[in-house]
């Protein structure tokens, strides 16, 4: 009772109450459930050593089973595929989606080949992991000569790109090869012995098979695995694991091993004799299966074995263990050192410790419930919900609920609160939202910064308006929130809708490097938004439209400029204005979109543009150069346009006054391009040609003059 007292003589915080609660529910319980576990977990060690090395023996070796039938899976594949004329291996392209598409299936295999009756030879050959090679070999049986032609590829996020070509002259005749033979001699697919491959002087070994169509030999579709690819493939399998896993032959050669095995160099670095494939365990650089090699030499091969060794180099007393494999002769081995064991023995104990506790916890979970239900967890949601406002983040929020009535009303009036600030969001740009709600102060600064200010307008939209109405507000609608998704899509922020005109800022109010490059890109979008909304308008009978848009680049006057009690974050300023007047000229050459020249310079690497004219800006005295934006080059670079270099040539023509240059060049735009509304603007203010007639009359009367 005296305890309580005490208890009850100051105010205890809510979570300190329900962990001394918990505390004791563990204090009273701890032994009755830690102990056990822990006597339980007190195993015989070298049981557990067996048993676990057995595991891992059995789970390398039916993964090694499972890589050969893999191989065979997708060389069956391969088989069929070709056997069914689905792919025809004469026509290169499928032939090399095909062989590309099988050889990236599986990062074991190393080739995928075919060889033709003629002793031509077609290969797919896998180089590393980022870089590929495709190899079409064509067999002269008049010269005793193979020209082969080499085409080398590179992997990029995915996609593969040519990096360059060779033609080589060899003699590799593909009727020549084991596997070729072995297959045209067996009705199945067979695996050779290992070998070292004539392209890389790697050793590995193939599986075969032979494609027949219709009764006639088409020839022999090969997988081939380079040992070096089974090298990397147990080091992936082993990772994380103390010890080493390898592959013996059955004359005891190294074929694979997962601790830096070396398939061609000895541990010198010396290449092997050529008459040896495979290293031995010493000369295999692998510090611990060189260790292993007197016992390995000791026990006969393709017998099972299960030893401990005492070896200083393995860091003491370690397992060894010898399978043999039902492929090759082959013999898999592990080497597991006894402190990974020993420490698979703590971790165990460990984790029954943890388990245990997650008991205790469970336990102690019914005394704090009520509290944690009822208190803690609401107040808790009701904070986090609190920063979350701050974030402005609204939505994705779970209902705030309790049976208590003053933390239900809690919930209530977040949720209005959360409820007033998405409608403002619908009001306001989400950036600026934020930035008021984080820091007031910030948002009311106005502040001179280097922005691009984008401008984009509706052609005969009001004419529309006056014709269908209130009809036109839902397609008005659909339009908008198309184009804020463009806009905010490329990281700008909708300033205003005036209309069916949309004013966008990039680079604020949050700063953006790339602002100019990425007002071009909601341009573009812009526009094949419009494209998609035009073509399902038509096919619903309803109006269509074009679109104008001005883009344009500059220091600008930019913060939150008003009243007290209404300001709107917007942008002032002549790039402004610039913008703005870009988005009507573009009426005047039939353009889609116009940007000014400092956002040019800025984007002039990354865009396809054309100088579209030299215009006198309202309010200015010096002409200024405009740019029509055709599509992004982003590290591409392409060679121009011959249309949009002989219309620029147009342009400096006419401007230095050479009108006959000038229309030559506007008229071999047409030609080259077509129909271009620019071009034919220009020719329209061009002055008319004389007529030649006149050119005649006055040329004679000029020779006349001269003979008097």
């Amino acid at each position: 009772m005296r305890i309580f007292r005490l208890l009850n003589a100051r105010r205890w915080p809510l979570q300190r109450v329900a962990a001394i609660s918990t505390v004791a529910v563990v204090a009273l319980t701890a032994a009755a459930i830690i102990v056990p576990f822990w006597l339980l977990s007190a195993r015989e060690t070298a049981t557990l050593q067996q048993r676990l090395n057995a595991a891992i023996v059995g789970d390398v070796e039916q993964e090694i089973d499972a890589l050969f039938l893999r191989i065979e899976a997708l060389q069956e594949t391969a088989r069929s595929v070709l056997a069914a004329s689905a792919v025809d291996i004469q026509a290169k392209v499928p032939r090399e989606a095909l062989f590309l598409g099988l050889l990236r299936a599986d990062p074991a295999i190393s080739w995928v080949s075919f060889g033709f009756p003629n002793g031509d030879f077609y290969g797919a050959n896998r180089r590393d992991n980022n870089q590929y090679r495709l190899v079409e070999s064509r067999w002269d049986p008049e010269t005793g000569k193979a020209n082969r032609g080499i085409d080398y590829y590179a992997d990029y996020q995915g996609a593969l790109y040519q990096t360059h070509s060779k033609m080589i002259e060899n003699d590799y005749n593909a009727t020549d090869r084991g596997w070729f033979k072995a297959a045209m001699t067996e009705q199945g697919a067979i695996w050779t012995d290992v070998y070292r491959f004539a392209s890389s002087g790697r050793p590995g070994l193939n599986t075969a098979v032979r494609v027949e169509e219709a009764g006639a030999v088409l020839g022999v579709v090969s997988f081939a695995v380079e040992l070096d690819r089974l090298d990397a493939w147990l080091r992936q399998r082993m990772a994380g694991k103390d010890g080493m896993a390898f592959v013996l032959g059955p004359n005891g050669l190294v074929v694979a091993a997962s601790e830096a095995g070396v398939a061609v160099q000895g541990a010198d670095g010396a290449l092997l004799d050529d008459n040896q494939l495979l290293p031995t365990p010493e000369q295999s650089g692998a510090p611990m299966l060189a260790a292993l090699a007197p016992t390995l030499q000791a026990l006969p091969t393709g017998v099972p074995a299960h030893m401990k060794l005492d070896l200083p180099a393995l860091g003491g007393r370690a397992f060894l263990n010898l399978t043999p494999l039902a492929r090759g002769g082959w013999t898999m081995g592990t080497v597991l050192p006894e402190n990974a064991f020993v420490g698979d023995v703590i971790a165990e104990r460990r984790r029954m410790i943890f388990a245990a506790l997650a008991v205790l916890a469970l336990t102690a979970l019914g005394a704090i419930r009520v509290t944690r239900t009822l208190f803690v967890a609401p107040l808790q949601a009701a904070a986090a919900e609190l920063q979350r406002f701050g974030r402005f983040e609204l939505s994705g929020r779970r209902p705030l609920r309790s049976s208590i009535a003053e933390v239900a009303q809690l919930g209530e009036g977040l949720e209005g609160a959360r409820r007033s600030l998405a409608a403002m969001a619908r009001y306001a740009p989400a950036e600026l939202a934020r930035l008021v709600i984080q820091d007031r102060d910030a948002a009311a600064v106005v502040e001179r910064r280097t922005i691009t200010v984008l401008f984009l307008d509706l052609e005969g939209f009001t004419a529309a308006t006056e014709r269908l109405g209130h009809r036109l507000a839902p397609q008005l609608n659909t339009f908008l929130t198309a184009m804020t998704g463009e806009v905010r899509a490329a990281g700008g922020v909708v300033d205003k809708f005036i209309g069916d005109a949309v004013m966008a800022l990039f680079g604020a109010p949050d700063q953006d490097e790339d602002h100019a490059l990425n007002a071009c890109r909601a341009a573009l979008g812009c526009i094949a938004a419009l494209e998609r909304l035009n073509r399902g308008w038509a096919e619903a009978g309803m109006p269509t439209f074009r679109m104008r848009i001005g883009v344009n680049t500059g220091r600008v006057l930019v913060g939150s400029i008003g009243a007290p009690d209404r300001l709107n974050y917007t942008a002032l300023g002549d790039p402004v204005n610039l913008a703005a007047r870009l988005e009507s000229l573009n009426r005047e050459y039939g353009t889609a979109i116009m940007i000014g020249a400092q956002t040019y310079d800025l984007v002039k690497y990354d865009v396809a543009a054309r100088r579209l004219d030299d215009v006198r800006v309202k309010g200015k005295t010096e002409r200024v150069p405009v740019f029509e934006l055709l599509e992004l080059t982003i590290g591409e670079r392409p060679e121009r346009a011959p249309w949009a270099l002989r219309y620029e040539a147009g342009l400096d023509a006419m401007q230095d006054g050479d009108m006959a240059e000038a229309r030559a060049h506007f008229e071999a735009v047409i030609e080259l391009r077509g129909a271009d509304t620019a071009t034919t603007a220009m020719l329209a203010r061009m002055p008319p040609t004389r007529d030649p007639a006149f050119d005649k009359l006055e040329n004679a009367a000029r020779a006349l003059a001269a003979g008097r």
